[in-house]
Formats: C-alpha cells, structure tokens, sequence
C-alpha cells in the first residue's frame, strides 16, 4: 500500500468543515502566509469593505482593485450589495446577488493556474438563468468561449463548475457533491495544463483531463465576482476571500489554504510525512503531536490526532489506532463531520482486522447520527453490505443492496451514481453462495464465452445453403440466426450453448440484425455471437463505395474555387446501390431529436465532413442586422434569425439552393443546424430559416 494516498486525506477529512470560530490572531497569521506564497498573482479580502462604495483593494499591490457594479434592469439600477459577518468574529464579508464585482481580466499563462475562494451561499438569485436553472457564477473572466469560470448550481447532479473557454463552447469539469447553504466552504479550482481540478473544502470532487486548447479573454472582459453578466443567472454568495495564482498548487496546499495551517505547521506536517515514509513512525507522531498546542491552527488537534491514529494502522498496531480514535471522539464540541469522518476511518481499521461486527457497529452509529449529511448515510449504509460481502455473507450483503436499491428508486429524485455503485455489487455477486470466492467481472465473461461446445461458422467465403460447419460455414450472420433459432425451436439448446463464430473481414448488413426472446439462451447455456479467435471482424450498417474519379461535369468544375480544382473526386452512388440519401433537418434547441438526418459518408473509419466554411474553427458575426435586438430582457438581448457576415467567400453560393448553417444564434450553449433562406452579397446579410 501506498503511503501518500492513506496519509495525504486526513487533513482536509470532510466536506462541509467550517471555520466559524477563526479568532483574529489566527486570521493575522493566515493572510500573513497567504501574502508569501510563491505565485500568489491577486488576493482579495473584503474586511474593510462599508457599502456599496468601498473599493476593494489588491493587497499585492498590482493595482488590480475590485469596484462593485449594480444590475440595471432597463433604466433601474439594482444596488442589493449587503455586508455581512465572515468566518471569524470581527471579519466581514459581502453577500452579493444580481450585482458583482468587477476589475482589471486576469487571464491564464502557460496552462498554471489556481483561484481559491472562501464562500457560503445562501439560496437562489433574484435572476433565473436561461435554462431556468437556479445557477451562477462565483468568480469568472468570460468563461464560454475564452477565458474562465467557477459557477454554483441548486442541482442534486452539477452543484459546482470549472470552466475554460475554447472556441464552439467551454471544457468544464463539474462535482455532484452536496454544498450546504448558509455554511462557510472553501473553493479551488486548478488546471496545470493536463488535467482539471476542483476541490471542496481541501477534498478532490472533480477531475477530468484536458491538455487541449484555451482562448485568452478577449480585452472587453473583466474579472467578476459574482453574476457573470450573461444569462448564466444568480446565486445569493457571501464572500470573504479571493485567491488566484499563476502556478499551479499541490493538493496539500489547498489543504492548508483550507484548514487555514499556517506555514510552520505545514513544515511539521511535512516533515511528519517524510518520517513515515522511512518508517520512523514514533518520530512522525512527536511531531504530530505539536499540531496538538498550536492554537492558531484550525482544527490543530483533530488533525494531530487523525495522522497520529493512521501511523498507528500503518505500523500494525491497531489497539493504538483505536485508542487514538477514542480520544478524538472525546473531544469537546467535535463537528458532525469530524465525527463522522472520524467512524468511517475507525470502522476501516476494523475491517482490516477482518473484524467484521465491530465495523459494522460504527456504520451503524453514522446512521444513527442526526446531522449526518445523506451521503455520508448512504455510504455507511453501502458499507455494512460491503462488510457483509467481504465476509462472503452474500445473502446478507444481498438483502441490504437490494433495499439501498429500492430507496433510489423510490427517491424523488434517484441518484444514478449509487444506483450504478449498487447494481455492481449485486451482479458480482449474482448467483454466489454464502462462503464461495468471488469471481472478476473479466473471468465471469471469458467463462460464458469459452462455455459453448456447439459451434457455428460464418465466412465472407460461406454461402447460406451450407450447414454452417467449420469446414462449410454460412455467408451471413442473418442466417446464422435463423439457424440458432431452428436448433432452439427442434432440439432445445445443447448444454453448454451455443457460440457463433464470424471468421475475419468486414461484414456489410442493410437491414440490421434484430434479436428477441427467441434468441436468448438459457442457465448455463448461453447463446455468444463474437470472432473467430486472432480474427478482426467489422460489422459495418452501410455500402462500400469505390471508383472514385475526377468529376466529368465542367459546369462543377468551372464552379470550384482554383485552389479546389484537381483535388475534388466524386463517384457514383447509383452504382453502388445508394439512391436514398436522407433529408438535412433542424438540429438543436428544440427540434424533434426522432428526425432521421442525412446520409454520412466515413473514409477508413473516420466520419467526412460536408463541404464547409470555414473549413475549421467559427466564422464570427460580424454584425447585428437590428443592433438593439429582437427580444430579451434586463440587459440580455438577443436577434434570431439573421446576421451580417464580413468578407466575400459566401458571393461564390448564389447558384446553390441548398445552404445550411450551424452555430449558436441565440444561447452561448445553444447549437442550432438551420436551413439558409437567402445570403444578400450587397448588405452581407443572412436570412436562416423559421426555427421550427
């Protein structure tokens, strides 16, 4: 086992941890540290902030202050800017709604980047997004299509966003952990170039890789805090803190951005890890113990003792570890979630054990626990069974996963994670009894294929009047199946089963291959349709077309632009037996997704693209027809329907009847594939078709 993954979760322990009590000398010390950091490019705090008029001052000096700007709604100006108490006694904060704050872009360099923020939300904006969803921005610089962003959402599936703009829409990572309203959390949202990271409260909720491509904020942007200004809607947020650098932090340093450890005890923890890492586990606990005294640390003797406790397990000696957590939940007002952090980690002690009952029995005691936060219930609830199930108990294990089941299905709104989580379990299980060994999904799977004894062949080389033996096998798959059916309908299945084996090549089908109940196969006697060992097949739902050729018509010719000519083939689909090529329809925002689109064309697996401009990337509006817009509301407007482009590439189209367009006409987020009515080359002007 690796030490670093045992070791490195304590200190941030649980979600929703809040440092209510900070004391003033402890946030002395905090934004003194804070101060240091190597990278630290913009730090804001709002403890001097009085009112609406209170600028916001950059405490590094780059002169990258923050003024507050109010929503106006037509000729309304909406000031609802509120000062609010923060983290600690004496400190403030601001709670902001439809207003926010605005300052000089701050844009990622080389791919390193970090923003950490201190917030608490307090329930849904005053200004609904465009979706309808309760939603908005923490902190942002554009965030669609350049720049970046950090939203909140009121959505059991998407309660946080990270977002980094790119042309055609942003890359986004996003959590599904519960944030709880009116409590203080802390942010950090982190892209280092390959992947993307979002943390709450010191924890990893959100992970996903991408080294592709990011767009710079354009130099009408701004940094905002609070309502991103485009449609995106508003969260109520008190905020305290802001953080942002141009390297990327360790997850040991968001943690003690988190637990507000000051540097001296982040050295203590360093050198503590270093210890254990050589196996010098009494040396690593004295120094765990200083943690215990230093009052301006937050949390200095959960987290001692926590660390202390995993040395203990990581050494064998599992009586020390149970004292140790013994005498954290003995500590007077211990959070709910250091409590129940603290049950978990015991109860996997316990496990490790093999000591099945007592584990068991803390499981319980979380939830029994009234604070206790519904994924914390859930877990423990998913543990016992799990105990159940490493025990090879499995009717027990069965019974408890089965009930979990019917509660997310029972649930409002069911949480399709858990649902998988429990599923999975219930198949590894699926047919064991109480004392066998399990067996891995990849040995259940490679059991039922190599289980038939009866074969049948089907060959590019076959033809269908054989009896589809090795040595005769059918042409189609098609009548492969006609035959399993007859076996199964005269004789019954043989034991064991049945397996069809499609010897190597690309298999060509029009009509599709339909299977029913007639084709399943039975206990013990599964039916397997799969390639013949060391064998490449393709089943492919199209027509091969060949005898591609410079096209004859001139009149085409003479059409194609000078840099076209020489290189465009064509060939005839009517040879190859293709005469229905299906009907372009509307795609997107509210379209029939059941219409049947148009034919594609592959080129070695690859899907062509219809002829296009520009041949990558966007082309940009150049301008509104009706700059004030068609419609909207407050200071979002928009036009639908027509557009004015620049340049003269579209003048080549005015023979051409049919011209489609795709892009995002009306929402950031809102693709739309529409029929061109008309280009005017004298006023540029694109007329797109009715969206119906």
């Amino acid at each position: 086992m690796k030490i670093k993954y045992c070791i490195l979760p304590i200190i941030a322990s649980a979600l929703f941890l809040n440092a209510q009590n900070e004391g003033n000398e402890r946030g002395q010390l905090r934004k003194a540290a804070i101060m240091q950091e190597n990278g630290l490019a913009r730090y804001y705090i709002f403890e001097d902030v009085k009112d609406s008029r209170s600028l916001i001052k950059e405490l590094r000096g780059s002169g990258a202050d923050l003024g507050y700007v109010a929503y106006r709604d037509g000729e309304k100006e909406i000031d609802d800017l509120k000062v609010t108490e923060g983290r600690a006694e004496g400190k403030r904060a601001v709670r902001l709604d439809s207003g926010w704050y605005q300052g000089p872009v701050f844009d990622i360099k080389d791919k390193q980047f970090t923003v950490s923020v201190w917030f608490r939300r307090q329930g849904a904006g005053t200004l609904k997004s465009v979706s309808h969803a309760d939603e908005g921005a923490i902190i942002s610089v554009g965030g669609w299509e350049s720049g970046w962003r950090i939203a909140t959402v009121y959505d059991e599936y998407n309660t946080l966003r990270f977002c980094l703009g790119r042309h055609g829409g942003c890359e986004k990572v996003m959590s599904d952990m519960p944030v709880a309203d009116k409590a203080w959390h802390h942010l950090a949202a982190v892209w280092d170039g390959k992947e993307m990271f979002l943390y709450l409260n010191g924890t990893l909720v959100g992970r996903k890789a991408y080294s592709g491509g990011y767009v710079p904020a354009g130099e009408s942007e701004h940094l905002r805090i609070g309502n991103a200004g485009d449609g995106t809607g508003s969260v109520i947020l008190d905020i305290e803190e802001v953080a942002i650098y141009n390297r990327v932090l360790s997850r040991r340093e968001i943690q003690y951005l988190k637990s507000g450890v000051t540097n001296l005890a982040g050295n203590i923890l360093k050198t503590a890890d270093k210890n254990l890492l050589k196996g010098e586990y009494e040396t690593a606990r004295n120094e765990y113990n200083k943690l215990k005294e230093m009052k301006p640390v937050e949390y200095g003797k959960e987290i001692g003792l926590f660390n202390i406790a995993e040395s203990y397990r990581l050494e064998k000696k599992y009586i020390e570890a149970h004292k140790t957590y013994s005498e954290i939940l003995e500590i007077p007002d211990l959070t709910t979630n250091y409590r129940v952090y603290c049950l978990f980690k015991q109860a996997e002690v316990y496990i490790e054990q093999n000591n099945y009952k007592s584990a068991r029995s803390l499981y319980s005691e979380i939830l029994k626990t009234k604070a206790a936060a519904e994924n914390h219930i859930f877990k423990a609830g998913l543990s016992i069974g799990d105990s159940y199930r490493q025990e090879r108990k499995y009717n027990q294990a069965r019974e408890i996963y089965e009930r979990l089941l019917k509660e997310q299905d029972r649930s409002e709104y069911p949480h399709e994670n858990r649902r998988l989580e429990i599923v999975d379990r219930l198949e590894s299980i699926e047919g064991l009894k109480d004392g066998q060994a399990e067996k891995s999904l990849r040995e259940k799977r490679a059991e039922l294929l190599n289980m038939p004894k009866y074969a049948i062949y089907v060959s590019l080389n076959g033809d269908d009047n054989n009896d589809g033996s090795k040595s005769k096998p059918f042409k189609t798959l098609q009548r492969a199946q006609e035959e399993v059916r007859i076996i199964k309908r005269d004789k019954g299945l043989p034991e064991g089963g049945i397996s069809v084996y499609l010897r190597g090549g690309k298999y060509f089908i029009t009509g599709g291959v339909k299977f029913n109940g007639e084709d399943s196969g039975g206990e013990g006697s599964p039916l397997v349709y799969r390639s013949y060992p060391g064998e490449e097949v393709r089943i492919i739902g199209g027509k091969q077309i060949a005898k591609f050729k410079l096209p004859d018509d001139q009149n085409a010719v003479k059409r194609m632009p000078e840099e076209a000519k020489g290189k465009v083939l064509v060939a005839d689909l009517k040879e190859a037996g293709i005469t229905s090529y299906g009907n372009l329809v509307n795609r997107g925002h509210s379209y029939n997704f059941i219409n049947p689109s148009a034919m594609e064309l592959f080129c070695d697996t690859v899907p062509m693209t219809l002829a296009r401009w520009p041949d990558d990337e966007w082309a940009i509006v150049s301008d509104l027809v009706t700059p004030g817009g068609d419609g909207g509301s407050g200071d979002y407007a928009f036009q639908k329907g027509r557009f004015r482009y620049s340049g003269d590439r579209p003048g080549r189209w005015s023979d051409e009847k049919n011209i489609w367009a795709v892009g995002y006409f009306m929402q950031p987020w809102d693709k739309i594939h529409t029929q061109v009515i008309e280009i005017n080359t004298d006023k540029r002007i694109v007329t797109l078709a009715p969206d119906i």
